[in-house]
């Protein structure tokens, strides 16, 4: 889902003071893409909130909801995310990951390059490095406090321009 499909959630806001501007539960800071990791992981939306105390129950409802309400109204959308969502990622040496896509794609992926910027520099603890997973909404995140669109790691590893990924982009958009 686009982010600006996420902002009309009310339940959600974008963290801007973050590189990523990652999604939040509005007034808590803490990521929408948590509550998914937790989901997938076998937890219930129950045991999310009681760990994370900052949300509600009514507004992990509410999130929920809203995301069903949107695939049900887009169900081209639901396509979508399945066709470059990343199903499996390990980390390796020397700041590389091997990731595989739903639809097949695999590979390594070199992020030594990021490795030294401000953002990343949790990296440097190798421990932190390993604890990478497949996150919420097409991404890969560390620990719920960094994540990596699955897209932009897809296009990396494919070697493809955003506008074959994305025809729509092709398009001229007026803000």
């Amino acid at each position: 889902m686009l982010v600006n499909d996420w902002l009309k959630c009310d339940q959600v806001d974008q963290d801007k003071g973050t590189a990523s501007g990652a999604l939040v539960f509005r007034g808590t800071g803490v990521p929408v893409a948590a509550l998914v990791k937790y989901l997938r992981d076998g937890y219930t939306a129950e045991d999310f909130c009681d760990r994370f105390t900052a949300v509600s129950r009514a507004q992990a409802r509410a999130v929920l909801r809203y995301d069903t309400e949107y695939l049900e109204r887009r169900p081209e959308a639901a396509a979508d995310r399945v066709m470059h969502r990343p199903i499996a990622v390990r980390a390796l040496e020397r700041y590389r990951i091997w990731i595989r896509f739903a639809d097949g794609t695999e590979g390594e992926i070199d992020l030594s390059d990021w490795a030294d910027k401000p953002l990343f520099a949790a990296w440097s603890d190798p421990r932190f490095f390993r604890n990478v997973s497949v996150g919420w909404g097409n991404t890969i995140m560390w620990d719920y406090d960094m994540d990596l669109s699955g897209d932009n790691m897809y296009l990396e590893l494919t070697g493809l321009a955003p506008e074959e990924l994305f025809p729509l982009s092709r398009e001229t958009v007026y803000a």
